[in-house]
């Protein structure tokens, strides 16, 4: 529960920081999955200085970061020798990347890692990796949907490849995984006397989390 009430602390100090002012030196973040969606973007109150369309060779999109429900995952991508994760490279402020780490869970929830690469080109960026792989899982529909909205504006994707995500399999309902194994990585035997009070807690954790993740725009930029 700490790690819970500190991510959301911590995140609301950075914005504090942002609306007097502080923005920091700019760096670039590769988007492959719903921050995509310039609706995202703009719910999370993100300055793009500048974008361009990214083909990230020897990778993939992958539906494999596992989340607190049935069967279901978010994107990811995944080392993929001659294949390409499409998507676009955004130029955001410092304090922007901070924020960002907090929507992917990156700081104290430790679900997603960077990863920090170069372009042919010489330019340096990062994106987000699971730290949660499940390849038995799929990914929500609304999920889906927003990559593709986003895939409208990168002229790199094919319709071919839109189509296969198109027609990809999805969780008809997201319904809560029991146990969640959110913050909790290993629980004890179902037959333990702690075990139910974990799953309770875990359940409440990642209730919070989600909760709160939706609620994260209270500053403006």
């Amino acid at each position: 529960m700490l790690k819970i009430l500190s991510w959301r602390a911590l995140y609301h100090f950075y914005c504090l920081c942002k609306r007097l002012g502080f923005r920091g030196k700019t760096v670039f973040y590769f988007a492959y999955g719903g921050n995509l969606s310039s609706q995202v973007l703009t719910q999370r109150r993100m300055q793009i200085s500048s974008q361009q369309e990214f083909a990230l060779p020897n990778y993939k999109l992958s539906f494999c970061h596992e989340i607190p429900f049935e069967n279901a995952a978010m994107a990811s991508i995944l080392p993929a020798q001659g294949e390409f994760a499409y998507g676009m490279l955004f130029e955001i402020s410092k304090i922007d990347q901070l924020r960002m780490d907090y929507f992917e869970g990156f700081i104290f929830i430790k679900r997603y890692k960077k990863v920090f690469l170069k372009s042919e080109g010489g330019l340096s960026f990062y994106f987000y990796q699971s730290n949660r792989v499940n390849m038995n899982r799929w990914p929500p529909k609304a999920h889906v949907d927003k990559i593709l909205s986003g895939y409208e504006t990168i002229s790199l994707v094919t319709e071919k490849y839109k189509n296969e995500l198109r027609n990809i399999s999805t969780v008809p309902e997201l319904k809560p995984s029991i146990p969640p194994y959110f913050l909790i990585r290993k629980y004890p035997h179902s037959s333990s006397r702690i075990y139910p009070f974990l799953v309770k807690y875990d359940l409440l954790c990642a209730k919070l989390y989600v909760h709160w993740l939706r609620k994260l725009s209270i500053f403006e930029g």
